[in-house]
């Protein structure tokens, strides 16, 4: 009887040490499943919002065409327009602008002899039109 409590022990002692590495080991594997996830979702978002980039094609009076430069479809309520750095509100033409594609913003008042400039999430169009 003396010969077997030590096997017992040892047996024993193999198994809480086989369960400790294998909670261990699924713990580890969902830490790194979700940060894996959120790395996925963040580049993601980030490489859409660099694919919306504008344009301004020509800006006079009440009107302001931009061209998407980027590859992405954005919706235009993201867009900002302004007119001596004074936020415009702008009625489009089209509630989103594909990528290559025009729209035109229908400015609530002329801009005339006003630098117009504009803004999407992919950052400000490159150049300002005077108006």
């Amino acid at each position: 009887m003396k010969g077997i409590t030590p096997v017992i022990s040892v047996i024993l002692l193999l198994l809480v040490a086989i369960a400790i590495v294998g909670l261990a080991s699924g713990f580890f594997q969902r830490i790194f499943t979700q940060a894996g996830t959120g790395v996925d979702e963040q580049l993601n978002a980030s490489t859409t919002q660099l694919g919306q980039t504008i344009k301004i094609d020509s800006a006079a009076g009440t009107s302001v065409v931009v061209r998407s430069t980027g590859s992405k479809t954005m919706d235009l309520s993201s867009v900002k327009v302004f007119a001596d750095n004074v936020p415009q509100t702008c009625t489009w033409s089209s509630p989103t602008l594909a990528a290559g594609g025009t729209a035109t913003c229908t400015l609530g008042t002329a801009c005339t002899g006003k630098v117009v400039k504009a803004s999407a999430p992919g950052g400000n169009a490159p150049e300002t039109v005077t108006c």
